[in-house]
């Protein structure tokens, strides 16, 4: 599906599963949060590798994000994302799917 979106141009943001990296990786940074009030900017880290999908024929971002406000990544849960847009900024990634996250988890906890 990857593939036959970006031969019409389209970049895709999705969640994935991993291993959990080291927090050697992670960075401090600001992470803009899309709300239905605006953006507001929360405090995080990130981490992010390049990754090749189908044989080298896709090439995409792996971003791991923590925004549970502590300066240093150890011990927060890394959320992953993947995302084959070229030039989308790392935060900005994380940002747009924060929001959809923190609501699965609330659905989750009310199960």
């Amino acid at each position: 599906m990857f593939v036959a979106l970006r031969a019409r141009a389209v970049a895709c943001v999705t969640w994935i599963k991993g291993e959990r990296w080291p927090d050697s990786e992670f960075a401090p940074t600001e992470v803009p949060l899309h709300t239905p009030w605006g953006v507001r900017t929360k405090r995080g880290q990130l981490a992010q590798r390049p990754l090749e999908l189908l044989d080298g024929d896709l090439s995409a971002h792996e971003i791991r994000f923590g925004l549970d406000g502590r300066e240093q990544p150890s011990g927060h849960r890394q959320p992953a994302l993947v995302t084959t847009h070229p030039s989308l900024p790392a935060a900005e990634a994380a940002g747009l799917l924060y929001p959809r996250w923190a609501k699965e988890n609330v659905f989750k906890t009310l199960r």
